[in-house]
């Protein structure tokens, strides 16, 4: 997968699952990417939510976006790892 390949697949399935830390606790939420294009994947969230003040703490972030599979198939997932 090339980073292209990466960004359609993130557009294609913007709800993710986008991990931060607070301390030395993981935290993880559903949240729904903006859009992603060849500069990097863009999420939008208001101040007063706690995900603004852990990354303002630490700004390593993962992101995993899931496309369901049909019948039986298990889906596919996209791990996305970086620092905002």
């Amino acid at each position: 997968m090339d980073f292209q390949d990466c960004v359609n697949f993130a557009n294609e399935n913007r709800i993710c699952y986008f991990a931060t830390t607070e301390g030395s606790q993981p935290r993880v939420r559903a949240l729904r990417l903006w859009f992603a294009d060849d500069k990097g994947f863009y999420f939008q969230t208001e101040t007063v939510k706690a995900v603004c003040k852990q990354l303002d703490s630490n700004g390593k972030v993962e992101v995993c976006f899931y496309a369901p599979g049909t019948g039986l198939g298990i889906g596919t997932m996209m791990r996305v790892a970086g620092e905002v």
